[in-house]
């Protein structure tokens, strides 16, 4: 006759062998997600998933990569910049960098500049940067709009008041002059669309979805409790396992002994 005692240490052994064989099941899914993605991150850069961007319509949906509904732009001389937060195209070219505001473009002298709060652009008409100016370089910060006189002079104004430039526009003198001011416009609907399509397409790289998936941030806070999880049934795992092994060692033991 089995003692009560007895019985009930085999039934806790059964059910803790139980729990790790299912426990040991849903684990294997997350850890197999985690080492996936584990792995081509640490090849990041060999598979070039920085660079590699999702352009599936339907998957860019599901993700939820939705574009700014409005833009803003400046034009000048049959040329337009157009700024969809963060990135800024010159009419059809894309211009590097990320932008969280523009305040004017202007031609003069057969280029183009393209003024941020902090900086100016100096462009060729086909989009080519030739320098950028900042305050180093001696240029008035916190440009509220640019201009130019009716003589070819670069104009900007920030809060201290205006500030014309010489003809190389590297010294700038406090002046207040008649300027040609840059003015705003609202892009018309089908270039809209075309630039919210783009943004769309190269707005999240496979590196970032990766890196969300790893993560688990891919299901927001949700998806970090996941994660968070699996790594607790990982200790689980581990702790459990080893107590299999070594209660199934002394066993082992026993019966020799």
């Amino acid at each position: 006759m089995t003692h009560p005692s007895r019985h009930k240490r085999k039934k806790k052994w059964h059910s803790l062998y139980i729990w790790h064989r299912y426990v040991g099941l849903l684990a294997a899914l997350l850890t197999l997600l985690l080492a996936v993605t584990g792995l081509a991150l640490n090849h990041y850069t060999a598979l070039g998933l920085g660079k590699r961007h999702i352009q599936n319509e339907w998957l860019l949906d599901k993700l939820n990569i939705t574009a700014p509904a409005t833009a803003n732009g400046f034009r000048s001389h049959g040329h337009q910049a157009v700024l969809l937060e963060p990135w800024l195209w010159l009419d059809n070219k894309q211009i590097a960098g990320e932008y969280s505001k523009i305040t004017g473009l202007v031609s003069l002298d057969g280029m183009l500049i393209l003024s941020t709060p902090g900086e100016l652009q100096i462009l060729t008409m086909q989009g080519e940067l030739i320098d950028r100016l900042r305050s180093q370089d001696g240029l008035p910060n916190a440009i509220r709009r640019i201009g130019r006189t009716e003589s070819g002079r670069l104009v900007i104004e920030n809060p201290l008041g205006q500030f014309q430039a010489d003809q190389d526009i590297l010294n700038w003198t406090s002046l207040n002059v008649d300027a040609s001011w840059s003015r705003a416009f609202a892009p018309d609907a089908t270039t809209l669309i075309q630039l919210q399509l783009r943004w769309r397409h190269q707005s999240l790289s496979w590196g970032r979805l990766i890196l969300k998936l790893h993560s688990g941030r891919i299901l927001g806070d949700k998806g970090v409790l996941i994660m968070d999880g699996a790594a607790i049934l990982l200790l689980f795992l581990s702790v459990s396992g080893f107590w299999i092994w070594l209660r199934v060692r002394l066993r082992k033991n026993k019966k020799t002994r």
